[in-house]
């Protein structure tokens, strides 16, 4: 009989480990993905977000230096495409935390997620985590400062705070940004991420 409660115990303790074992791989990976989706943000959303006034303007510069010609749609967006390559390669600075904000599991977050039946999988996003820029990917025009002081005014894009990334089921993922007014205040919104294969890529806003 001893033997046997042993062997029993010995089976749940076993099991217990492998569970254990599982969660810390589950949430090592889920770690390395959000820096991933992180970067993406600041590179794809932040950034691209930050310069369209610009790229805008260019734009409209280029297409009515000539009055007279009629751009078809595919032109226009071939022009767009194309300015917003050339100016997004320029530097510029930018003031972002090194650390994710948590995120309160509030009526913001409920309204947002319940409309679009969004169930999370994690709830680390509850819990604030200092990150290391210097080991993330990204983009070298995008120079990271501590404040906007004695820089150039047209290319400081101003100071941000980006949030936990909340990660769903059916490969679904939002995260959130702050931008940090000279008041002290802020405003937020929240980005959709989708994994297609093995990449996260920012939901548009025309997808279902």
């Amino acid at each position: 009989m001893k033997i046997i409660k042993s062997k029993i115990l010995n089976s749940i303790m076993i099991a217990l480990v492998l569970i254990l074992f599982a969660e810390c791989n589950s949430q090592k990976k889920l770690n390395e993905e959000e820096m991933v989706i992180v970067s993406t943000f600041i590179n794809e959303k932040l950034l691209v977000d930050l310069i369209y006034p610009e790229i805008n303007d260019k734009f409209f510069q280029q297409i009515e230096k000539d009055s007279t010609k009629h751009y078809s749609l595919d032109e226009k967006h071939e022009i767009f495409k194309n300015l917003q390559e050339e100016v997004s390669q320029k530097k510029y600075y930018i003031t972002i935390s090194d650390t994710l904000f948590a995120v309160n599991n509030d009526y913001y977050l409920k309204g947002l997620t319940d409309a679009q039946n969004f169930r999370f999988i994690n709830e680390n996003f509850i819990e604030k985590r200092k990150i290391n820029f210097k080991v993330m990917n990204v983009r070298k025009n995008l120079i990271l400062v501590s404040s906007g002081k004695a820089i150039d005014k047209s290319r400081y894009l101003g100071s941000y705070e980006i949030s936990r990334v909340i990660f769903g089921k059916d490969d679904r993922a939002f995260i959130g940004s702050k931008k940090i007014l000279e008041n002290g205040e802020y405003y937020r919104e929240m980005t959709e991420f989708n994994k297609r294969g093995n990449k996260w890529v920012i939901k548009e806003r025309w997808e279902n």
